[in-house]
């Protein structure tokens, strides 16, 4: 399946249907500004609203401005780290579901202590993504 194909239709068993959650807006934290504009691309085609940010301050700024119900942070992120980030990010919005994405494989099976809702590793699959981001939505 193409990238585009897997950001515009969620795998439910053999069949493919679309995702349309507008109203749905979701954070990404990334200092890798390619992986940002990747995962924006196919969380819009999604149809959902998508904000980005590129380090802890901008991420906390958006946290701060907007309700959002999912944040995607990477786990190395400049002066910080993802659990830092979901951390406070909890302190702004309590019910805010959080993924952190890592390409230490290590880590996809550390506890969390509640910190995130679930580690991802990297590179991510398209379609884990997004069955994870519409679990959350229900």
């Amino acid at each position: 399946m193409s990238i585009q194909e897997s950001s515009t239709y969620m795998k439910t068993g053999v069949s493919y249907l679309p995702i349309y959650n507008e109203e749905k807006a979701i954070l990404i934290v990334d200092d890798n500004q390619p992986t940002l504009d990747l995962l924006d691309l196919l969380l819009t085609d999604a149809g959902y609203k998508v904000k980005q940010a590129n380090n802890k301050a901008e991420a906390i700024a958006e946290l701060k401005s907007e309700k959002f119900f999912a944040m995607l942070t990477d786990l190395s992120l400049p002066q910080t780290t993802g659990w830092v980030l979901a951390q406070e990010a909890r302190q702004y919005q309590p019910e805010i579901k959080v993924v952190l994405m890592t390409g230490y494989s290590n880590m996809v099976n550390h506890p969390s202590n509640g910190l995130v809702d679930k580690v991802l590793a990297k590179p991510l699959c398209c379609d884990e993504l997004l069955q994870l981001i519409e679990c959350f939505s229900v």
